[in-house]
C-alpha cells in the first residue's frame, strides 16, 4: 500500500531516472577518431578530472516504467494531470506549471492533489501496476 507521499516521491525518483538517461542524438554526426590533444597539459592529464556519468540501474528503469504507466492512466482524466504532477515533481514552481498548461497556480495545486490521489487510489484498487 502507496499513500499519496510515497507515490509523490517514486515520481520524483522516477524525473531524475530520466535526466540521468544518455541523450539521444544524431548518430551520423558522431566521430569515432580519438581527440586531438592541443597543449601539453592536456598530454599528461594534468587537467581538471571529468565528473564520471552515472547510469540508472535496472530497478530504477523499472520504477520509471511503472511510473509513466501510472501517468498514462492519469491521462484519462484530462491531458493537464499528467503534466502537472510530473512537472511538480521535476521540481517545477507552481507559476511555470500554471504558465504552461495554461491554469492559474491554485487549480494546478488542486490538479495535482487530485492526480495523486488518483494514483493512489488506482493502486489499492489495482487499476494500474
Amino acid at each position: 500500500m502507496l499513500d499519496a507521499v510515497e507515490v509523490f516521491e517514486q515520481i520524483e525518483r522516477a524525473t531524475r531516472t530520466l535526466k540521468k538517461l544518455p541523450r539521444v542524438g544524431v548518430k551520423s554526426r558522431f566521430c569515432n577518431w580519438p581527440e586531438v590533444i592541443q597543449n601539453f597539459m592536456d598530454a599528461y592529464g594534468y587537467t581538471d578530472p571529468v565528473p564520471p556519468k552515472i547510469v540508472p540501474t535496472a530497478r530504477q528503469l523499472t520504477e520509471m516504467d511503472q511510473v509513466i504507466r501510472w501517468l498514462a492512466w492519469l491521462s484519462s482524466f484530462g491531458e493537464e494531470y499528467p503534466r502537472i504532477v510530473w512537472s511538480r515533481a521535476a521540481g517545477a514552481s507552481w507559476r511555470g506549471i500554471a504558465g504552461r498548461v495554461g491554469l492559474s497556480p491554485p487549480t494546478c495545486k488542486e490538479r495535482f492533489r487530485i492526480g495523486v490521489c488518483a494514483i493512489m487510489y488506482a493502486i489499492e484498487e489495482k487499476k494500474v501496476s
